[in-house]
């Protein structure tokens, strides 16, 4: 049977201050995503929905993982001293560097695909040029068994 001790309780409050600053720096990364690009309505309801589902799935893991499933008071209070340790400290920080990251990643990515969608048009130039030039040769070629068919009818 499991048991609970002061250590454990104590072990278990500080890894819910760390699993609070996790779900402190989750949420400043979408705070950051928001800052960078415009978002729509939707996109904010979607990104919201998506923000506590994963806050569900981790914090009911984590639960399950030290407690047996059981919900504890200095959990949830430690996961949210953890949360406003992040956010009244570290958070600006964060979001400052965060935005710098997803502008690099999201000019790099419009390098990218700047570079597929050149490659993709020379290939389809390629591409349009071969089958341009393969019918007209197939077009001859049937055009001369044409004539050659009702040569040979004219014949008899």
């Amino acid at each position: 049977m499991w048991e609970i001790n002061n250590t454990s309780q104590a072990i278990s409050f500080l890894y819910s201050i760390i699993l609070g600053i996790l779900f402190a720096i989750i949420y400043d990364f979408f705070r950051s995503l928001r800052k960078c690009k415009q978002h729509t309505i939707l996109l904010v309801f979607i990104e919201d929905i998506l923000y506590f589902l994963i806050l569900a799935v981790i914090t009911f893991i984590f639960l399950l993982a030290l407690t047996n499933g059981q919900v504890r008071a200095y959990i949830l209070i430690g996961i949210l001293l953890g949360f406003l340790l992040f956010v009244l400290t570290l958070s600006k920080y964060y979001i400052i560097v965060m935005c710098f990251l997803l502008k690099l990643f999201f000019k790099l990515l419009d390098l990218i695909s700047k570079g597929f969608y050149i490659i993709i048009g020379k290939m389809d130039c390629f591409i349009t040029d071969f089958f341009k030039n393969t019918l007209k040769c197939l077009k001859k070629g049937l055009k001369k068994l044409v004539c050659l068919l009702y040569t040979n009818k004219k014949s008899n």
